[in-house]
C-alpha cells in the first residue's frame, strides 16, 4: 500500500509542523514515510504544501495523485482538488493546523495519545492539544491502519545528513552566505556549535566565504562552506587556487533552478557541469552526488576523506529535494575516517619549486604538473 497527503497553506499557517508530526506519527507505527516541500520566497501569505507519503515498503518520492487534501485556505482545494482520486478525503475549515492533526490521526484510526506526546515538543501545547482533540473527535475514522513491526528509523533531510557526515568527519570550520537551499545547513551546524565544538561563521558574501575557509584550512582545520549555483560560480576562481596549492577544503553545491537567480526556492539538477569543471587550469577535484540522507552522510565522510588525504576540493552536489526532504531509512551510515593533512608553511597560487619558491622553469612546472594530475588516477584506484 502506498498512501499520499497533501497539506497545503499560507505561508505562517503552519503546513511544515504539521506535515513533520504526521509523518514521526506514522514511522512510529512501522510505517516508511517521505515528504517534500514546496515553497515561495515569501515570509507570509502565498501557497506552501507539502506532500506526505507513507507506505510499508521504502518510498523515496511522492505521487501525482492524493488520497488525502489538508486545506488550511481556500486557494489550496482549489490548486490542488483536481490531483485527488475519486474516493480521495478532503479535510477544510477555517481552523489552526493541529485541529487538522488530529482529524488526520482519526481518520487513519491513529492512537490520539501519540499525537499528543508529539504536541508536547511545540510551544502552546495546551491550546494545540486542545484543538487536535477537536479535529479527532469531529472526524469519522475511515481507514484502520494496521501497526506494523515497529522499525529502528532515522528520520532525516538531506542537509541533515550533510551536517552529520560532516560534524562525525571531524569538521573545524563551517563558513556560508545564506542562500537557498543551503541555508539549512548552516543553520543545522549554527545550533551544534557547543556541543561539538565547532565553528560556524555567516560572512558576507561567497567569495569571502571561500578564501576564508582556505586560510583556516592552511591552518590544519577541517573546513566546509555551503552555497547554490550562483554562489558557486563567484567561489571558482578560489578553487583552482586550491587546486594548485594543494590545500583540502570541501564545498556543499545545493543545487537550484538558474541562470541568475532563476527560482529561487524549487529544485534543479543543471550544475553537475559546473560541479565537474570550476575554476581555470587542470587540477584533480571529485564530486559526489548523494541520492538520500544516510548517502548524503556517508558521502560527506568521503569528501572530508578524500579531500585531506589528498589536498584537493571535493563538491558535494545536492538539490532542494533531497536537502529539505525528508525521510525514514532503517540502514545506519558508514562513516570514513579522515585526518587533517595541512601544516603551517607557505603557500602559492603560482608553481613553486621545493623550498617553495615561485618558478617558471619547465622541468619544476611539469614535475609540479605530474603531480597533481596523477592523484586522479590514486583516487580513481582507491575509490573504485
Amino acid at each position: 500500500m502506498r498512501t499520499n497527503i497533501l497539506i497545503g497553506g499560507k505561508a505562517g499557517q503552519g503546513p511544515n509542523i504539521l506535515a513533520h508530526i504526521l509523518a514521526e506519527i506514522l514511522a512510529s507505527w512501522g510505517y516508511y514515510v517521505f515528504y517534500s516541500r514546496d515553497y515561495q520566497s515569501l515570509i507570509r501569505g502565498g501557497h506552501n504544501f507539502n506532500v506526505l507519503t507513507f507506505s510499508d515498503e521504502p518510498v523515496y518520492s511522492n505521487d501525482k495523485i492524493i488520497n488525502v487534501l489538508i486545506c488550511l485556505d481556500e486557494n489550496t482545494k482549489d490548486l490542488h482538488l483536481k490531483e485527488l482520486k475519486k474516493d480521495g478525503k478532503v479535510l477544510e475549515g477555517n481552523y489552526p493546523n493541529m485541529y487538522f492533526a488530529g482529524a488526520a490521526a482519526k481518520i487513519f484510526g491513529l492512537d490520539f495519545g501519540i499525537l499528543e506526546n508529539k504536541l508536547k515538543k511545540l510551544k502552546d501545547f495546551e491550546k494545540n492539544l486542545e484543538e487536535a482533540k477537536k479535529g479527532y473527535e469531529t472526524e469519522k475514522g475511515n481507514v484502520k491502519l494496521e501497526k506494523l513491526k515497529e522499525k529502528k528509523f532515522i528520520f532525516m533531510n538531506g542537509n541533515q545528513g550533510i551536517s552529520q557526515g560532516a560534524i562525525k568527519s571531524g569538521l573545524d570550520i563551517y563558513y556560508a552566505y545564506p542562500m537557498t537551499p543551503a541555508t539549512s545547513v548552516l543553520n543545522e551546524l549554527a545550533g551544534m556549535q557547543e556541543k561539538n565544538n565547532i565553528l560556524v561563521l555567516e560572512l558576507e558574501n561567497e567569495i569571502s566565504v571561500i578564501n576564508a575557509a582556505i586560510g583556516s584550512s592552511i591552518t590544519g582545520a577541517k573546513s566546509m562552506v555551503g552555497t547554490s549555483g550562483g554562489g558557486f560560480d563567484l567561489m571558482t576562481e578560489s578553487l583552482s587556487l586550491t587546486g594548485q596549492a594543494e590545500i583540502p577544503l570541501v564545498v556543499y553545491l545545493a543545487q537550484r533552478p538558474g541562470p541568475g537567480t532563476g527560482i529561487a526556492t524549487y529544485t534543479a539538477q543543471g550544475d553537475l557541469g559546473i560541479a565537474l569543471n570550476p575554476g581555470h587550469g587542470e587540477f584533480p577535484k571529485l564530486v559526489v552526488a548523494p541520492g538520500e540522507p544516510i548517502e548524503a552522510e556517508e558521502l560527506t565522510s568521503q569528501a572530508f576523506y578524500f579531500s585531506q588525504k589528498y589536498k584537493i576540493p571535493t563538491i558535494i552536489l545536492g538539490d532542494k529535494h533531497l536537502g529539505e526532504s525528508f525521510y525514514a531509512m532503517e540502514k545506519e551510515p558508514i562513516i570514513t575516517a579522515s585526518e587533517k593533512s595541512t601544516s603551517l608553511k607557505k603557500y602559492s597560487g603560482n608553481e613553486i619549486d621545493e623550498r617553495g619558491v615561485t618558478s617558471s622553469k619547465a622541468e619544476v612546472v611539469k614535475k609540479n604538473f605530474d603531480r597533481r594530475l596523477n592523484k586522479f588516477r590514486e583516487i580513481e584506484k582507491e575509490a573504485g
